[in-house]
Protein backbone atom coordinates (compact mmCIF):
# COMPACT_ATOMS: atom_id res chain seq x y z
CA UNK A 1 0.00 0.00 0.00
CA UNK A 2 2.83 2.40 0.82
CA UNK A 3 4.48 1.81 -2.55
CA UNK A 4 1.16 2.49 -4.28
CA UNK A 5 0.87 5.84 -2.47
CA UNK A 6 4.46 6.77 -3.42
CA UNK A 7 3.68 6.05 -7.06
CA UNK A 8 0.54 8.18 -6.85
CA UNK A 9 2.41 11.09 -5.23
CA UNK A 10 5.15 11.07 -7.84
CA UNK A 11 2.64 10.70 -10.66
CA UNK A 12 0.53 13.61 -9.50
CA UNK A 13 3.56 15.88 -9.31
CA UNK A 14 3.69 15.92 -13.08
CA UNK A 15 1.76 19.13 -13.73
CA UNK A 16 1.73 18.70 -17.51
CA UNK A 17 -0.26 15.50 -17.23
CA UNK A 18 -3.06 17.23 -15.33
CA UNK A 19 -4.19 19.11 -18.41
CA UNK A 20 -5.11 15.97 -20.38
CA UNK A 21 -8.45 14.58 -19.24
CA UNK A 22 -7.90 11.33 -21.15
CA UNK A 23 -4.65 10.51 -19.33
CA UNK A 24 -4.29 7.99 -16.54
CA UNK A 25 -3.06 10.83 -14.29
CA UNK A 26 -6.45 12.51 -14.47
CA UNK A 27 -8.13 9.21 -13.59
CA UNK A 28 -5.88 8.68 -10.57
CA UNK A 29 -6.45 12.28 -9.47
CA UNK A 30 -10.22 11.97 -9.58
CA UNK A 31 -10.16 8.60 -7.80
CA UNK A 32 -7.58 9.34 -5.06
CA UNK A 33 -8.07 13.05 -4.32
CA UNK A 34 -10.80 15.30 -2.99
CA UNK A 35 -11.14 19.04 -2.45
CA UNK A 36 -11.22 20.33 1.12
CA UNK A 37 -13.02 23.40 2.50
CA UNK A 38 -10.31 25.70 1.13
CA UNK A 39 -10.61 24.06 -2.32
CA UNK A 40 -7.17 22.41 -2.01
CA UNK A 41 -6.55 18.90 -3.28
CA UNK A 42 -6.12 16.35 -0.51
CA UNK A 43 -5.50 12.61 -0.66
CA UNK A 44 -8.29 10.35 0.50
CA UNK A 45 -6.95 8.52 3.57
CA UNK A 46 -6.71 4.73 3.08
CA UNK A 47 -8.17 4.17 6.58
CA UNK A 48 -9.82 6.54 9.08
CA UNK A 49 -7.37 8.54 11.21
CA UNK A 50 -8.42 6.97 14.52
CA UNK A 51 -7.99 3.47 13.09
CA UNK A 52 -4.60 4.46 11.69
CA UNK A 53 -3.38 5.72 15.06
CA UNK A 54 -4.52 2.54 16.81
CA UNK A 55 -2.85 0.35 14.17
CA UNK A 56 0.38 2.37 14.33
CA UNK A 57 0.45 2.09 18.12
CA UNK A 58 -0.10 -1.68 17.91
CA UNK A 59 2.68 -2.08 15.35
CA UNK A 60 5.12 0.04 17.38
CA UNK A 61 4.40 -1.91 20.56
CA UNK A 62 5.15 -5.16 18.71
CA UNK A 63 8.44 -3.88 17.27
CA UNK A 64 11.57 -5.14 18.98
CA UNK A 65 14.61 -2.91 18.78
CA UNK A 66 18.00 -4.35 19.61
CA UNK A 67 21.01 -2.09 20.00
CA UNK A 68 24.38 -3.80 20.04
CA UNK A 69 27.28 -1.91 21.58
CA UNK A 70 30.26 -1.55 19.29
CA UNK A 71 33.67 -2.25 20.78
CA UNK A 72 36.77 -0.94 19.15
Amino acid sequence: MLLQNVVIYSTLNNLNARSEKSSSIYGIETKELYRDDKNKLRFKPPIPLNDFRAEAKKQLENTLVSIKAKTK
